[in-house]
């Protein structure tokens, strides 16, 4: 208790989270009131992140496998279960703000946790991350297979042929499996697993070895493929999205079925159309199709009968 300066002495300040402070008369019950509410309000808190969290895997906004997680970090909780029992039995001559403080450890631990897992921390559970065998360069056939999710393809400089892994949101899609590992050259098949168990997601995230010489076959409900830094050969794509294309291998053929697909090529490149697509302007006509104003003498693009396609370039 203190004097407020310049009033003679008669104001008091209290601290509302002093436990050792005497407050006058007929506010005794106050301070320990304040004190509670923020324990539970950081309670209520926890609840509702739980619950949050629950609908979210339910929702498949969040895969399960963060249930893992958190079972992971038991010690963590089963800690701060025990300060919280103690403290309950405890708490009329124990400091009020130790609940307040133990709500707020358990609120930090489930928001870091969830935050983790969609960080998609390594040395979590949940971490799904399948390694090509090591490489250096070279040709490599890759088939993918996810008929009912999304397949995120990209490239960068790698040690291994390629990592898979799962994305973010929950889904349907099991974590990958692969065959092939130890074909030499590398013939590799990429499928679901059997049984999913928690690591279901929306799909998978698939990088490759820009030091490849990539021949894909890829079959997914949704495809979002970037291969414009490495080295595409005749390759096929099955289902519906976007395939972004560069360095693609002369004499390649680039089949596409299903659609609807958006396809970017490079400018001052050959392509040659065969089927039916939508092409910019400049593209003349040919008997089997289009081709670009560089000619047909680089890539061919076959068009099933069944897709539609619109190609542009960058």
């Amino acid at each position: 208790m203190t004097d407020a300066p310049g009033d003679g002495g008669g104001a008091e300040v209290l601290d509302p989270w002093d436990d050792n402070q005497s407050p006058p008369d007929g506010t005794g019950d106050v301070l320990p009131q304040i004190r509670n509410i923020w324990a539970w309000w950081g309670w209520t808190m926890v609840v509702v992140v739980i619950v949050v969290t629950g609908v979210a895997i339910f929702g498949d906004i969040l895969r399960a496998s963060v249930l893992l997680d958190l079972v992971s970090f038991w010690p963590v909780f089963l800690l701060i279960a025990v300060g919280a029992a103690v403290w309950t039995a405890k708490r009329n001559s124990w400091p009020a703000r130790l609940g307040s403080a133990i709500s707020l450890m358990a609120l930090t631990a489930l928001l870091g946790v969830v935050a983790l897992h969609l960080l998609g921390w390594s040395a979590l559970p949940s971490s799904v991350v399948l390694e090509g065998p090591p490489f250096e360069g070279g040709d490599v056939s890759l088939e993918i297979v996810v008929r009912d999710g999304l397949v995120l393809v990209d490239t960068a400089e790698r040690e291994s042929a390629f990592a898979v892994s799962l994305i973010p949101r929950g889904g349907s899609i099991a974590a990958p499996r692969a065959t092939g590992l130890d074909s030499e050259p590398l013939d590799v098949s990429l499928v679901e697993r059997g049984d999913p168990g928690l690591h279901r997601s929306e799909g998978w995230v698939v990088e490759l070895a820009e030091s490849g010489r990539w021949a894909v076959v890829l079959e997914a409900l949704e495809i979002d493929a970037d291969l414009r830094d490495t080295v595409v050969e005749s390759s096929v794509f099955d289902g519906a999205g976007s395939v972004l294309l560069d360095g693609v291998a002369p004499g390649s053929t680039i089949e596409l079925r299903g659609g609807p697909f958006a396809i970017e090529v490079p400018l001052g490149v050959g392509v040659g159309v065969e089927g039916d697509a939508t092409v910019p302007p400049d593209w003349t006509a040919t008997e089997s199709g289009m081709a670009s104003p560089a000619g047909s003498g680089g890539f061919v693009i076959v068009v099933t009968p069944e897709a539609q396609v619109e190609i542009s370039h960058p």
